[in-house]
This record gives C-alpha cells, structure tokens and sequence, in this order.
C-alpha cells in the first residue's frame, strides 16, 4: 500500500497520506518520539475494515519531520532510516552503511564500482563482520581504505572484521540484508 511519497518542493521530506493510514513514530519505551528524533514507525491501516491493524510496528526506522513549507498540511517523514533489525549498535544505520547511493559519495562513489556486494553483520554489541565479494577492479588498497571509512563510522568501541569472500548466502527467508543485527535489541527496541 502506498503510504507516503517525497514532497515534490521540498525532497527532504516524505508526505503520509492520511487517507491511507495514521502513523506515528516511538522511541524504545513507547512513548512518542519529537520530530527529528529516530525511532520505530506505528501504523494504523485506515482501508482495511475486515481485520485492521491499529498501531502496527512495520518493522520500520525513521523520523517524523516538523511542517512542510509547502503548505499541502500532511503529516511528514524527515525520512526513512531502514528497517530495525538492520542497525548495527546506535550509531550506524542503513544510510549511512547499508545504501552507498545515500552515503558521502566521495567515500563510496569510486567504491561501488570495485564491490560486487557486500553485508555488515553486527556479531556482538561490539563487534561487526563485513563481508565484500570483490569486483575486478578491487585491490588491496581499496581493502584498507574501506576498512578504515567503516571504522570511522563505527567508532573505537566496536571492532570491525572485514573478510573478502566469494559471495553472500541468502537468508532462510531467501532475502540477502545489507545489514544484519544479531545482538538481541538495539537501543531498548
């Protein structure tokens, strides 16, 4: 069902159609979050009249946004942060890892080109694995600058292991995560 779309003046920004559905944003405790401040997405579904769903968790992460300076008057999202199990600890969420087209191209624009694919896979609170399947272009040096860029992100607290392998298993479910949090909760949720 489509529940929100991209503000055509101001990008930034998703507008919730409010025809569709009610939604609203909830830090861990449940408890409504401000505009701005990240947390898990609750929907109400309004068409469905034969078994509706009244503040569905969708597995969402994201940011209610303040008024649009379009004047249309619908609810906004700042965004969509990805899916909350694909978080790696508090400080790294798909934009910022998971989605290179997303990201500072500087940093992942050239790198793209030398990965086929690549999953980061938070192992522990303090750990996470990257794995990268290489493309041809791909040397040692794009190793070590990659590794380096993805510590950064992460920070001096978490240890990072990146393995070059031959190609990424699907999960049971046959999808392929770009991020995968194997810790039991992130940030309470």
């Amino acid at each position: 069902m489509h529940v929100a779309q991209t503000c055509p003046d101001n990008p930034a920004v998703l507008h919730v159609n409010l025809e569709r559905a009610v939604f609203w944003v909830a830090r861990a405790d449940g408890t409504p979050a401000d505009p701005g401040e990240p947390g898990r997405l609750q929907l109400t579904v309004l068409s469905n009249y034969v078994q509706p769903f009244v503040n569905y968790d969708i597995g969402d992460w994201g940011a209610t946004a303040g008024a649009c300076p379009c004047g249309r008057g619908w609810p906004t999202l700042a965004g969509l942060e990805g899916r909350t199990s694909e978080v790696i600890s508090d400080v790294v969420r798909p934009p910022r890892l998971g989605n290179p087209s997303e990201s500072t191209p500087r940093r992942w624009g050239s790198r793209t080109a030398e990965l086929w694919e690549y999953q980061a896979e938070q192992t522990a609170p303090d750990q996470v694995v990257l794995r990268v399947v290489p493309a041809p272009r791909f040397t040692a040096s794009t190793l070590a600058a990659l590794q380096a860029e993805i510590q950064e992100c992460l920070g001096d607290d978490v240890a990072l292991r990146v393995d070059v392998v031959d190609r990424i298993s699907a999960e049971p479910s046959g999808k392929r995560p770009v991020i995968i949090s194997r810790t039991a909760t992130v940030d309470g949720v």
